[in-house]
């Protein structure tokens, strides 16, 4: 009804107001961490390394001398991005806070595909009012531009799925393709979105399935090919990193052990907890190898029997298993980033704000998950593809040293169910008023 008094949101002027507090936020820890010089971290440092390395030598490494030993535990795309942006950190912070309101945009435009337009404004405004993503965005850390390529990859992997336009797929897998260069946590889920577009393309004409699976098949390989051989040459297997095994190994078997001990959280109850229980099974000297020559953390590997060890650890201990990976998946939802946000802005006033402001909205967006869950069997394969996607991610992230910084990149997913129940509700009140107005 167009006339409907919850055909719409009223707010006068609240567009303007919540626009200027967002670019006040944005403002605020953008200048904290320019004039408390807090903007880098442990990572951070790795991150300009690598890029240093790259632009001056032309070899990826974390090296600070020589010899330059090729690094084969992070991945390239986050180092290039710094590269693109001239090694110049005022620039890549400024462009950082950009992109996180380019993604608002974006989830704003997707969102907007399946409800009314204030509905889709207000989700989009939640998103953007969040202080997690300008926390980060304020420091040189991979989350920002990893958010933005896998928001952008689900809008048009969301549009193919309803038009199966190969533009589209080739747009959401190329853009999920970057993700994994950016964060290795993309690379499961381009092989579940592959699979789900294989199981979409297998119920169309052969004429119509051949192109598809063909950039399945293509563009994937082209993207995550050379680095995967590049990886190949130097250790002799396939991977994208060797973090994957770095977490299994410590931040779940020694993350395990270390829980069941009740040791600190820290990474060297891990790594002590982790090598203890594998060295019985295999041997101290047979859990890393450094194929490069060079025995630094950047370039270990892992035996692949260790993937083994850990999932017959955590089989033999089952109630211990589940507690430990909850506690995992807490530490990761109820963070707000507080110490974050202390850290850079040196302010106990701004932290606190901040972090009651994330902690709200968290509230928000976990109550609209569970809610959303009344109206399950009336889903669209939005909201199917939303929630294996932050499925898949709060598992592969629930290691012991998981935290909302881990988290942070579900949060836009989390506000596709928000804005749901925010728009049942006003069909509801509609059809009451309609019904009224009858009488």
């Amino acid at each position: 009804m167009a006339n409907s008094r919850y055909s719409a949101i009223k707010a006068p002027n609240i567009v303007y107001w919540l626009g200027a507090l967002v670019l006040l936020m944005h403002y605020y820890f953008l200048l904290s961490a320019f004039l408390e010089q807090s903007h880098l971290t442990d990572d951070s440092i790795q991150y300009l390394t690598l890029a240093d390395n790259l632009m001056e030598h032309g070899v990826f490494s974390q090296s600070y001398t020589a010899p330059l030993a090729p690094d084969v535990q992070r991945t390239p795309g986050y180092p290039l991005f710094l590269v693109l942006m001239g090694r110049f950190i005022p620039l890549v912070l400024v462009v950082q806070h950009l992109l996180v309101l380019w993604t608002g945009y974006l989830l704003y435009r997707l969102l907007r595909r399946y409800m009314r337009e204030r509905v889709a404004r207000t989700g989009a405004w939640l998103y953007l009012l969040q202080p997690y993503p300008m926390i980060f965005a304020s420091m040189v850390l991979s989350e920002t531009l990893f958010i933005f390529l896998l928001v952008g990859a689900l809008s048009f992997f969301l549009r193919w799925y309803a038009r199966v336009r190969l533009l589209d797929l080739v747009l959401s897998l190329g853009l999920l393709g970057l993700a994994a260069y950016v964060r290795p946590l993309a690379y499961p889920l381009l092989l579940a979105g592959g699979l789900l577009a294989v199981l979409k393309l297998f119920f169309r004409r052969r004429w119509q399935m051949i192109p598809g699976l063909a950039v399945l098949l293509l563009l994937p390989s082209l993207l995550l090919g050379p680095w995967l051989v590049r990886n190949h040459n130097l250790t002799g297997r396939y991977v994208l990193t060797s973090m994957g095994d770095m977490g299994m190994v410590h931040g779940r078997l020694g993350g395990l052990e270390a829980w069941r001990q009740q040791l600190p959280v820290e990474e060297h109850y891990f790594y002590m907890a982790g090598d203890s229980i594998a060295a019985q099974k295999i041997g101290l000297p047979a859990i890393r190898e450094y194929p490069s020559g060079v025995r630094t953390h950047e370039t270990e590997t892992y035996d692949p029997r260790l993937k083994g060890i850990t999932l017959a650890y955590f089989w033999s201990h089952p109630l211990d298993g589940l507690r430990f990976t909850a506690r995992n998946l807490g530490a990761m939802l109820t963070g707000v980033g507080y110490g974050w946000a202390q850290g850079l802005t040196h302010s106990e006033t701004g932290a606190r704000i901040s972090a009651g402001l994330q902690l709200g909205l968290n509230v928000l967006m976990y109550l609209g998950l569970l809610i959303a869950l009344r109206w399950l069997r009336q889903w669209r394969p939005v909201h199917w593809i939303a929630l294996v996607t932050v499925g898949l991610t709060l598992l592969i992230s629930a290691a012991g040293w998981a935290d909302g910084r881990y988290r942070v990149v579900i949060d836009p997913l989390l506000i596709i169910f928000v804005a749901y129940v925010l728009e049942r509700r006003l069909l509801y009140l509609e059809y009451r008023e309609e019904r009224a107005g009858e009488v």
